[in-house]
């Protein structure tokens, strides 16, 4: 996945590593997600655009950028925010401690850690559905865009290059939220999708640019 670094995205994160600045600007967006995604999901970290987090697809603004994505009409092109612990899943586990929590005001919901930039159609066609390994490579949902994003009997298996992210993303939220392994899951996958996909430089990079936005790390990266 491809590495972007702007001078605004540096200024940012020099700005933002002070606390009381962060806090002034942004409040507590890691309860707010409609905060985090526009005020430093997409002008901080994704401000010059990016790839796809299941695609690897090129985006530019808020859509994709390839001549891959020809089959792809209107709001389909359109890129999204992938909660890879579902926001559905936080909002059970949280029911009690959310505060109007289909508007994204959950403990957790806004963590940037757990936020990735998706295509619409795969952002869609994985609802909140869980994470596994299906059998053959048959199940394509987008073989004419998206080469290895498959979907069978209500279960995701993203391509090999990103499962070491899933992974990560979803052992950090459990361990920082105290959030249960999603049905479904089974632990022991989540370990070897973390051994055998280690992290990459775009995922040290993210590691580093939340740590300036929000002050906190992800220690499954370290």
């Amino acid at each position: 996945m491809k590495v972007i670094k702007t001078a605004t995205t540096l200024a940012a994160l020099l700005f933002f590593d002070c606390g009381t600045a962060f806090s002034q600007q942004v409040g507590n967006h890691l309860n707010y997600y409609p905060d985090a995604r526009d005020k430093l999901f997409w002008p901080h970290m994704y401000p010059d655009g990016g790839e796809t987090f299941y695609c690897e697809l090129p985006f530019s603004g808020m859509e994709v950028q390839n001549a891959k994505t020809a089959p792809v009409n209107g709001e389909r092109k359109r890129i999204w925010v992938e909660h890879v612990y579902a926001s559905s899943w936080i909002e059970q586990a949280k029911e009690s401690a959310c505060n109007d929590a289909h508007k994204g005001i959950c403990e957790g919901a806004g963590d940037l850690h757990n936020l990735w930039p998706a295509l619409r159609s795969t952002n869609q066609r994985r609802s909140n559905h869980p994470f596994g390994n299906i059998a053959g490579e048959s199940k394509q949902a987008f073989p004419s865009y998206c080469d290895d994003f498959e979907f069978y009997n209500e279960m995701v298996e993203p391509r090999d290059d990103v499962k070491g992210d899933v992974a990560r993303s979803i052992l950090y939220m459990m361990e920082a939220y105290d959030l249960p392994l999603p049905k479904q899951m089974k632990f022991s996958l989540l370990m070897k999708w973390h051994r055998q996909d280690p992290p990459d430089a775009h995922e040290l990079w993210r590691r580093d640019a939340i740590f300036g936005l929000q002050g906190t790390d992800n220690a499954w990266l370290r």
